[in-house]
C-alpha cells in the first residue's frame, strides 16, 4: 500500500504519508505576483500506530497538512466521522488505506477551495490598490494593536507531554496566518510545564484564539482559561480618572522580557513572573493563578 509515499518510524510508531496529488501551490504561475509559490508543496499526513494494531486500537491522527501547508486535521477528523465519506472504523481491521483515501479527498477539496480564494484575491487586487492610493491615512500602530490584541492565561492540571509542550511554544496557527500576510505575524508568551501547567499568550486576537482552540482540542485532565483580556474590558465609572488606563491595560499586548513574537518555556512559576515585563501585568497574572 503506497510503497513510495509511506514511511514508518519503529521508535515513535508514526506513519508518515506524502500525498501524490498536485496542489495549487505546485501549479505553474499565471502572474508575476504569484511567482513565489512553492513548486514542491506536498500534502502530508502523520498517524501514530498502537503497539497491538490492528488487533486492538486505531491509528491516532497527529498531523495533517495540505499542499499549502495549512492544518487540515479538523477537516480530516470530520471527514472520517461525518458526511458522505464517514468511515465505520473497527478494531481488528486494517484501516490505514481507508484513512489515507479520506485524507486525499480532504486535500483535493482544500485545493479546490484555495484556487477559488486565489482567484477572488486577484480580482480584488486592482480595487484594493486604487483604494490604497486614494486613502493614505492609517491608524497608528499603537491604535491598531489596542483594537486587536488579546492576552490569555491558562491553568492546567499538569503539562508533561513533550508533544503538547512543543505545540504550546510553536503554534501552527501563527505560521498559517503569517503565510496569509497577517500584519502581526506571531504570538508572544510563556509556558511552565509540570504541576500545575501554565500557559500565557499575548498577541493578535485571531492568532491567540486560534492557538488556544488548537491546544484545547487536545486531551487534558483540566484546562481552564483563568484570564481573558476580552472579558476584562469593563469600563471604569465616568468620574474615575483611571478609566482610559483600565481599558488600555486589558487590550494592548503584554510585553515580556524576552524577544517579542516568541513563546518560551520556563522552569518555575517564579521564572514565569520574572518574564512578564510590566508590574501591572504581573499583578494580573498572580491574581489569575490564585497567588494573590
Amino acid at each position: 500500500m503506497y510503497p513510495d509515499t509511506l514511511t514508518f518510524n519503529t521508535h515513535t510508531r508514526e506513519v508518515h504519508y506524502k500525498s501524490t496529488s498536485t496542489s495549487p501551490a505546485s501549479a505553474p504561475s499565471t502572474s508575476t505576483s504569484t511567482s513565489t509559490c512553492n513548486a514542491s508543496a506536498t500534502a502530508t499526513l502523520v498517524l501514530r500506530i498502537p503497539s497491538d494494531y490492528p488487533d486492538t486500537g486505531l491509528p491516532e491522527l497527529i498531523s495533517a497538512r495540505d499542499g499549502n501547508k495549512d492544518d487540515v486535521r479538523d477537516k480530516t477528523r470530520r471527514a472520517l466521522t461525518t458526511g458522505t465519506s464517514a468511515l465505520a472504523l473497527e478494531e481488528g481491521v486494517e484501516v490505514l488505506d481507508q484513512i489515507i483515501t479520506v485524507f486525499e479527498d480532504v486535500v483535493a477539496s482544500s485545493a479546490s477551495s484555495s484556487s477559488s480564494d486565489q482567484a477572488t484575491s486577484l480580482r480584488g487586487a486592482t480595487t484594493s490598490t486604487t483604494n490604497n492610493n486614494n486613502h493614505h491615512h492609517e491608524d497608528p500602530p499603537g491604535k491598531r494593536q489596542a483594537a486587536t490584541a488579546k492576552t490569555v492565561i491558562i491553568w492546567l492540571h499538569h503539562l508533561l507531554a513533550t508533544s503538547k509542550r512543543k505545540l504550546a511554544i510553536a503554534p501552527t496557527t501563527t505560521m498559517h496566518m503569517h503565510a496569509r500576510g497577517h500584519e502581526s505575524i506571531s504570538i508572544s508568551g510563556l509556558t511552565k510545564p509540570g504541576y500545575p501547567g501554565i500557559m500565557l499568550f499575548s498577541g493578535p486576537r485571531d492568532l491567540v484564539d486560534a492557538h488556544v482552540q488548537e491546544l484545547k482540542a487536545l486531551n487534558w485532565q483540566a484546562f481552564q482559561v483563568r484570564y481573558d483580556s476580552d472579558e476584562e474590558q469593563h469600563p471604569a465609572p465616568a468620574s474615575s480618572s483611571s478609566s482610559s488606563t483600565s481599558t488600555v491595560a486589558s487590550t494592548v499586548e503584554w510585553p515580556f522580557t524576552h524577544e517579542r513574537g516568541k513563546i518560551i518555556e520556563v522552569e518555575s512559576m517564579a521564572d514565569l513572573v520574572r518574564g512578564i515585563a510590566r508590574e501591572q501585568d504581573k499583578e494580573a497574572f498572580l491574581r489569575a493563578v490564585g497567588v494573590k
